[in-house]
């Protein structure tokens, strides 16, 4: 049984908005480190400095993706489609479950059920955009080509 899409978005919004509180405050501890009159350079070979400044630059963004996905996930209009686009809950035969996003990376488990956010832009997504229920889909992978049946589209 796949779980409700409404259930899936709500949980994937639960996820992000904890994981940007945490990189949030990392990313408030890594620009503090940056800036520290201890972490000023003794010579030209303390690199402290600069490796801090790299830290606090790489943590704002992916702060930044977060909140961009976030904003995606708050206003986007997740409507019933028996059409794979941006915004589907698909299923293929194989069980796996995925939400086609914008980007992807993101997992949750909900109702005993694992969920992958799938960018449109990978193989895969490339692969179910337009299509529908029992159609075959197939899709690059590093081990070669891989065919799925798509069994759900929601």
């Amino acid at each position: 049984m796949i779980p409700k899409k409404e259930d899936v978005i709500h949980a994937f919004q639960a996820q992000l908005r904890s994981r940007l509180e945490s990189v949030e405050q990392i990313t408030a501890s890594a620009r503090d480190e940056a800036t520290n009159d201890e972490t000023r350079s003794e010579g030209k070979y303390d690199t402290r400095a600069i490796e801090a400044s790299y830290l606090a630059a790489g943590q704002g963004q992916r702060m930044a993706a977060l909140r961009q996905l976030l904003v995606w996930f708050d206003q986007f209009n997740f409507t019933d489609s028996e059409v794979v686009g941006i915004g589907a809950l698909v299923q293929i035969k194989s069980g796996t479950i995925l939400l086609v996003g914008p980007v992807g990376g993101e997992q949750i488990t909900i109702a005993g059920k694992k969920v992958t956010l799938l960018g449109a832009r990978s193989p895969l997504g490339q692969a179910l955009i337009g299509c529908e229920i029992d159609d075959e889909i197939a899709w690059p992978t590093p081990r070669g080509v891989r065919t799925e049946t798509i069994v759900h589209v929601n």
